[in-house]
């Protein structure tokens, strides 16, 4: 529900010789209403006596302005006939005072929620006012008015006109920055975001925001606040939207004079918020706020209310109470209303979604579709998006009844509806990008209009349905980029990503069939894409940005402020985050942080839309969205190399095996045998518990590593040979260690140390995407000195006399010590030249002043994981008495750290683990070294025994020094762990977390380090020659010189 401004009426209608009126003015601009009145009464009574019937009218006229504005409309309407009956007696020619006496009529019927009186009072006023020639300030507040009633009734087409006169006139008298002159801007976003316009709701809340933030009340302020959340939800922006909620709630709630309306509103929509977030119970808390002041005070704004809560009703399968909210609802409506109200579609389009989906009583949603159908079509036309709405439930209920051709007609139906120059019914046609109003309801709309175009495909087996199907996919993910870049946070984007990951399965499903029926090269091309689009798409545009940033003209001191507003606003976040999970919340202080962070978001969104409009060049390389091709990467791929790019989705696995020669497509199921086998695998290699049942778990693991392989790798390899595999892997084989495979039968005997390991054979490497990994290949060699950074935290030393706020004690009373960790950090040192930091000097101060310097890194400490929001997992460091960090590195911090290293070794545990998000991957803390600028990472997948770390990690350093790939020494490294563990600790769970991620260079190059002793050996020698020539030199000169004076 949209919040609009009706204008208050007018207390300043006095000629300046009136003082007794002037003053009572004054109270009232005081907050003295009572004193205010008491003169208005005095100059009616006085007036009245003295026969000056003009100056009684105006005290009758304020004294009722007073009684509107408190809500006693009774009192105001005995005060309006009095003042009819002068004007009738009295004053009868006076066209000014007739208008002013319409105006207060209309403002009685508007409040009493009688629209249609309102609008005829307020337009004859109107007419009245401009017939004398007199546009003042009362002019705009009727017209202002006008638009406000013309919105609530649904007359969308009077109501921009109206609105757009009322902001001409404020502008004529108050100026273009007075805040008067904001509220008909707010009403006309209000409108656009009504019917759809949210390009044009922008504009003008962005124009109405500039005026206020100078000289606004801070209750229009949080209208504002509250219509833009509003356009932010609906286009699925929900960092943002719950950003302007939350602020708009704010000044609402520490305002004593906000109107019960306006709290009203805000709940209600804050409720809608969370159920699109999918909190059913905290959106349901907020109705039920919304409902407990509607009830005695906002009685107009109960039906959208019981809406809500019928819906949530409905999802809970509460389907009798759902029916008592919907019926309410439409009873209510009709009697404040009519019958064919824009509201009334809305509950009629709600109440079939329960019967559709609670009741699966498909006639009775029909019906209710139906009628919705009918009234949006009155109030809104074709081109809209409730009028779309209602088509597209349409559809759904005839899908429900597996009437595909009528549901697919319905679908076209509801494209068009959404569709700005495009009117076509064949549903093998589509609209081109630029014909559409991007929304997430059209994408579900697209999505339906493909699924039943596959589904009728296998039936009848025309290829052009599926043809069509694949469009309709393929515009439904142009839609979702086009939103997801205008995006500005990363929370938003990947939620979106999830979301609608299903977009992508599709394409890649369409994309095989129709290969292996025509046997086109062009759909390989397509396939092989649309999996590059499918992962890390946000990791991606985000490192585009700061490429953007980078090379994008932005001048040095932009460039900064960006990096800095970053830095602040991950400061609050996170001290918001960690405040509210602690046991006794601060509310002041999170009160107080958020109102900074949301002034600090607002500097970034400002600074970045300067970004895009003024500097072309950074808004080419943001908005970038093209990926590797199939040709370019089988170009970039060594001979050497083959690339196995997977998609697996709940039931199907694609695998697209890609070399400079060949490409293999392949399609498998991913059923309950598959899925129980990854799951099985990832449990006996990732849990390090060897109690129990030895024989099981040893047949559990042989038989599962076995199946796997044959599944994932074995079909690949008469093309893939000896060449070394870069894995490509989605959603649970992005947990997966493809080196622990097994790649042959194995014997009977309970020996680890024996099996047929992936390891042994091939080289493996991991990527995000193949198109991550062409853009973020280093470009730097190893120099001779200074090259490593190790740490090695001792958390021992964080002593307990430290002060240390107790959000931060959570974490770092639960560390234990690592035992290996300085050793595996000294290691590292002695093999590779560089800086050591172990105990006190191993702090997170000293890491970020001196991470950006190195090469190389490597980070031997805990791993604090956080699921419920990755962002806030954390590296943890020593924490000192005197240093102004916590000593934990959180990942919106690593985000925002300027690396230059060719490798990160993240000995810490599970660093390559994290929540697992569909569309997007691994949600890790290697990716956020990825974005910080290292372009090849070593990650652990669980929680790695410290002894077995120290022996591989010592042995990857040297195999590293010489100048080894860094995937072939991690490879190397374990091959002699493995001849020399015992059979136990041979097992996989000690060796096989470790993995690589990124560019596979070796960060040594063998030549340099060979010829570099030899050129140096060879400068010496050079050296000692001169000097011996110059010795031999002056020996002769001094020689010369002797003989010459003999």
């Amino acid at each position: 529900m949209l919040l609009l401004i009706s204008v208050p009426p007018a207390f300043s209608q006095a000629l300046p010789s009136e003082i007794l009126l002037a003053k009572g003015d004054t109270f009232l601009s005081e907050n003295q209403p009572e004193k205010a009145l008491a003169l208005f009464e005095k100059v009616y009574n006085e007036s009245f006596a003295r026969g000056k019937w003009d100056l009684a009218f105006q005290g009758l006229y304020r004294q009722a302005l007073y009684y509107i504005r408190t809500g006693d409309l009774k009192r105001a309407s005995l005060l309006i006939e009095k003042a009819e009956s002068l004007l009738n007696t009295r004053l009868r020619k006076n066209g000014l005072r007739y208008s002013d006496l319409l105006y207060l009529k209309g403002s009685v019927t508007m409040r009493s929620g009688d629209y249609p009186k309102a609008l005829e009072y307020f337009r004859n006023s109107s007419l009245a006012r401009k017939e004398n020639g007199i546009r003042d300030s009362l002019l705009y507040k009727i017209i202002n008015n006008l638009g406000y009633v013309s919105i609530e009734t649904g007359d969308f087409l009077s109501a921009e006109p109206y609105l757009k006169e009322a902001i001409t006139i404020a502008e004529k008298i108050y100026g273009p920055l007075d805040p008067r002159t904001s509220r008909p801007v707010i009403n006309l976003a209000s409108l656009y975001t009504t019917i759809g316009d949210a390009d044009n709701a922008i504009q003008y809340l962005d124009r109405a925001e500039r005026i206020m933030e100078k000289s606004g009340s801070s209750e229009n302020l949080s209208v504002l606040y509250m219509n833009k959340a509003i356009i932010f939800k609906q286009a699925g922006d929900v960092d943002k939207s719950l950003r302007y909620y939350l602020q708009s709630l704010h000044l609402m709630e520490n305002n004593k004079e906000t109107a019960p309306q306006n709290l009203v509103l805000i709940y209600n929509n804050i409720g809608s918020f969370y159920d699109m977030a999918g909190d059913i119970n905290e959106s349901t808390n907020y109705y039920l706020k919304a409902l407990a002041i509607a009830q005695s005070e906002a009685p107009s704004e109960l039906p959208i209310i019981y809406i809500n809560l019928g819906i949530n009703s409905g999802k809970n399968n509460k389907c009798n109470e759902a029916e008592r909210y919907f019926s309410k609802a439409l009873q209510i409506q009709i009697s404040n209303t009519n019958q064919e109200h824009y509201m009334v579609a809305a509950i009629r389009l709600r109440h079939g979604e329960s019967f559709l989906h609670c009741w699966q009583n498909i006639p009775k949603a029909v019906e209710q579709f139906q009628e919705a159908l009918r009234i949006a079509r009155i109030n809104y036309g074709e081109k809209n998006s409730t009028t779309a709405q209602c088509y597209h439930d349409l559809g759904l209920a005839y899908e429900a009844m597996r009437d595909y051709p009528e549901a697919l007609k319905f679908y076209q139906k509801a494209i068009i509806s959404y569709s700005d120059g495009f009117d076509a019914e064949d549903p093998d046609r589509n609209p081109g990008p630029e014909n559409i109003r991007p929304g997430l309801n059209l994408i579900e709309t697209l999505k339906h209009k493909g699924l039943i175009l596959k589904t009728i495909y296998y039936s009848f087996h025309r290829k052009q349905d599926l043809v069509s199907s694949l469009n309709t996919f393929l515009l439904a993910e142009t839609i979702m980029d086009k939103i997801r870049q205008g995006y500005s946070s990363e929370q938003s984007k990947v939620s979106l990503v999830s979301r609608e990951a299903e977009i992508y399965e599709h394409i890649i499903d369409n994309t095989f069939t129709l290969w292996k029926l025509t046997g086109d090269y062009t759909y390989l091309q397509l396939a092989f894409e649309t999996m590059e689009r499918s992962k890390a798409s946000t990791l991606l545009s985000s490192i585009r940005n700061i490429e953007a940033s980078e090379f994008g003209g932005i001048p040095l001191e932009l460039s900064q402020l960006e990096r800095r507003l970053k830095r602040e606003i991950s400061f609050y976040q996170e001290n918001i985050y960690e405040e509210k999970r602690s046991r006794k919340p601060d509310q002041r202080k999170i009160s107080t942080w958020e109102q900074i962070l949301f002034r600090l978001n607002q500097r970034y969104d400002s600074l970045v839309r300067t970004f895009e409009q003024q500097y072309p060049n950074y808004y080419t390389l943001k908005f970038d969205n093209t990926v590797l091709g199939l040709d370019a990467c089988r170009r970039s791929l060594k001979h050497s190399h083959a690339m196995l790019q997977y998609s697996l989705s709940d039931s199907v696995l694609y695998t697209l095996m890609v070399s400079y020669d060949t490409v293999i497509f392949t399609r498998i199921q991913a059923d309950s045998i598959f899925s129980r086998s990854l799951h099985d695998f990832l449990q006996e290699v990732s849990f390090g518990d060897f109690t129990g049942d030895e024989e099981y778990r040893f047949k559990r693991y042989i038989r599962s590593g076995r199946f796997l392989f044959g599944k994932l790798i074995e079909p690949y390899i008469p093309w893939i040979n000896d060449r070394k595999i870069i894995i490509v892997p989605n959603e649970q084989l992005a947990y997966l260690p493809f080196e622990a495979l097994l790649t042959d039968s194995c014997p009977l005997e309970i020996n680890y140390r024996k099996l047929p390991y992936m390891v042994r054979k091939y080289s493996v490497s991991y990527t995000y995407s193949a198109t991550l990994l062409s853009q973020t290949k280093g470009h730097f060699r190893l120099k001779a000195r200074n090259a490593l950074l190790a740490i090695a935290p001792q958390y021992a030393l964080t002593a307990r006399n430290i002060p240390t706020p107790e959000r931060t004690r959570q974490y770092i009373d639960n560390l234990y010590p690592i035992p290996g960790a300085r050793e595996e950090a000294i290691e590292a040192q002695r093999i590779f030249p560089g800086k050591l930091l172990v105990d006190r000097e191993a702090s997170e101060e000293n890491f970020k002043r001196l991470a950006g310097k190195y090469d190389l890194l490597h980070l031997s400490m805990h791993t604090i994981i956080d699921d419920a929001d990755p962002m806030f997992s954390k590296l943890a460091f020593t924490r000192g008495a005197d240093s102004t960090e916590d000593g934990l590195l959180n990942t919106y911090e690593i985000y925002n750290l300027r690396l230059k290293c060719q490798l990160a070794v993240l000995s810490s545990c599970n660093t390559g683990k994290g929540k697992m998000l569909r569309g997007e991957g691994v949600m890790s803390l290697a990716r956020a070294f990825i974005y910080a600028g290292c372009p090849g990472i070593i990650m652990s997948l669980w929680e790695v025994e410290d002894k077995t770390s120290v022996g591989l990690m010592g042995y990857f350093y040297k195999f590293l020094w010489k100048g080894k790939t860094k995937s072939d020494a991690l490879r190397m490294s374990k091959i002699k762990y493995l001849a020399e563990a015992d059979p136990l600790m041979a097992h996989p769970y000690f060796w096989g977390g470790f993995v690589f991620i990124g560019d596979d260079r070796s960060v040594v190059n063998p030549f340099v380090k060979i010829a570099f002793p030899i050129l140096l050996a060879l400068l010496l020698i050079s050296l000692l020659i001169a000097v011996g020539v110059y010795h031999r030199k002056k020996y002769r000169l001094k020689n010369a010189s002797l003989r010459r004076n003999s």
